[in-house]
């Protein structure tokens, strides 16, 4: 049975009905699945943290990096709560604004979160061995 025959569209009589169903069909298009309300609320989806990479050539030097988040729009989140890590503790440590100190000799992974958005940098701690003075002395 067609949906004219369901509606009895016949004549002026079943117009009304038509355009209701018309109306009702446009107004309650597809909502992308959220009931028709606001679109999806901007959220963290891509986290990269500057530089990549970083050496520190000396116990206790530090170094401030930063994250650039992203929402699922490709969108700048700046606002976005951004949380640091750094494993192995014993040869870098971060605080909550990015900046790393270095502790000890060794390989580091900084790991940047915000939401799902995780981002990872690769640390270097190297110390340069003492520079060698001699002198010449004088003989006899």
């Amino acid at each position: 049975m067609s949906n004219a025959r369901l509606l009895d569209l016949g004549g002026v009589r079943g117009l009304p009905a038509l355009l209701f169903v018309l109306l009702l069909s446009v107004a309650c298009g597809d909502s992308g699945g959220n009931g028709g309300t606001d679109p999806d609320p901007p959220r963290p989806t891509t986290l990269t943290i500057s530089p990549a990479s970083h050496v520190f050539e000396a116990i206790g030097a530090s170094f401030q990096f930063s994250a650039s988040v992203l929402d699922q729009s490709g969108q700048p989140m700046s606002s976005a709560s951004v949380s640091w890590a750094c494993s192995p503790g014993d040869v870098a440590s971060v605080n909550q604004s990015g900046l790393v100190t270095a502790n000890g000799v060794g390989t580091a992974a900084l790991v940047a979160t915000a939401g799902m958005a995780r981002g990872e940098a690769a640390l270097t701690v190297v110390v340069a061995p003492p520079e060698i003075l001699t002198t010449l002395l004088p003989i006899g």
